[in-house]
């Protein structure tokens, strides 16, 4: 996280990067929850660029398309999640969803930004001198770019501006991924002693657990009870072992907090096998029947990753199993089994006895074994 602050505010508009959305194209996930409950509790207000509402649903379109493809290869319907029917058409599927997530922005006071009007030689200059966020490319970054400078507008309107967005690469300072790149910093210091803070964070969860948990209501008594396993609807061990390696299987980590190699590529937690230690147990109230709990454990857990057939398979003391040697031309798919810290976040419905969402938020090998 960082910080580049003109002055101290109150009001804070939070904006979220298209990467935020399509990892959670339901917007029902444990993080989000605790986000749109915060919302009204807090001086928080989202503002979305159109431009990041507009590549949303066309992400969602790209995932509709695909997965109809394969099912239609299976002889299966599609069901789509929002209405419960079979959709076809990927212009339908979208239409849907636009509605979908427009109504449920609306439901929490989103305002959907407009593109800023820019002086298009100005972006000329800013390609041509391949100033963040375009890349090494005229045309490159282009859209990250409009969703920047809306970023700056905001700040010349409001007290303080933060941006939740996933892209490190085009966003951020390559030796030190928790600051904004330098580009970045120069556009907030033109903007004059007037123009409000700039908070940067590259997950919604850290973005979450600063600013949105601590105005949720603290729920003490739950949290002894469940560091001492005497909650009544389960225990931390239980549900890491038998709910979440089911109901989580293979998700994906390639988004998250994580140390594995970049050579891992699509990385997905397939199994947590034992539970040494659980602690940093949080508690919140959500609503009256639901609750938002967030840990940390050290497990041992496997995960599968994918890894190019000219890389090396030696990492450390890492023992990784090739399960398909030949998965397609380019790649093998493997399996490994390490001690790890992970992260977790949860909603759970008091009347029901359910969780009701969940989330990995963060993934850390132990960095002895993959030997760094």
């Amino acid at each position: 996280m960082q910080i580049v602050s003109q002055h101290k505010g109150i009001t804070v508009i939070v904006v979220l990067d298209s990467n935020i959305f399509v990892r959670d194209f339901k917007l029902n996930s444990s993080t989000f929850k605790a986000l749109f409950s915060g919302l009204s509790r807090t001086e928080y207000s989202l503002s979305i660029p159109k431009m990041v509402l507009d590549e949303t649903i066309n992400k969602y379109g790209e995932k509709f398309e695909k997965q109809s493809h394969h099912f239609r290869r299976l002889g299966l319907q599609h069901i789509q999640f929002i209405t419960g029917e079979e959709i076809t058409r990927r212009e339908d599927a979208e239409r849907v969803y636009r509605n979908y997530i427009e109504r449920t922005l609306s439901d929490v006071n989103a305002t959907i930004v407009s593109i800023p009007d820019i002086d298009h030689s100005q972006l000329i200059e800013r390609a041509l001198k391949r100033k963040k966020p375009f890349r090494g490319t005229d045309t490159g970054g282009y859209r990250d770019t409009l969703v920047w400078m809306t970023v700056v507008q905001l700040a010349l309107e409001n007290d303080s501006v933060a941006l939740v967005t996933n892209n490190s690469k085009d966003f951020c300072d390559q030796s030190d991924k928790e600051k904004l790149h330098k580009d970045l910093l120069q556009d907030i210091t033109n903007l004059g002693e007037d123009a409000g803070e700039v908070i940067f964070y590259l997950n919604l969860n850290s973005f979450v657990a600063e600013h949105i948990a601590p105005a949720l209501e603290r729920l003490d008594s739950f949290k002894i009870e469940i560091e001492n396993d005497e909650f009544p609807g389960f225990t931390l061990p239980d549900i890491l072992i038998n709910y979440f390696s089911y109901d989580l299987d293979g998700a994906e980590l390639e988004l998250l907090d994580s140390n594995l190699p970049l050579s891992f590529e699509n990385p997905a937690i397939s199994a947590i096998e034992d539970v040494f230690d659980i602690r940093d147990v949080d508690v919140r109230q959500l609503s009256p029947d639901e609750i938002y709990i967030t840990f940390t454990a050290d497990v041992e857990c496997s995960f599968t990753f994918f890894i190019d057939k000219l890389e090396s398979v030696w990492y450390g003391e890492l023992k990784i199993e090739i399960w398909d040697s030949d998965w397609n031309k380019y790649y093998m798919l493997a399996n490994a089994i390490a001690p790890a810290e992970i992260s977790i976040s949860f909603t759970y419905n008091t009347n029901s006895g359910e969780i009701t969402s969940a989330r990995f938020t963060s993934f850390h090998v132990d960095e002895s074994i993959l030997g760094y």
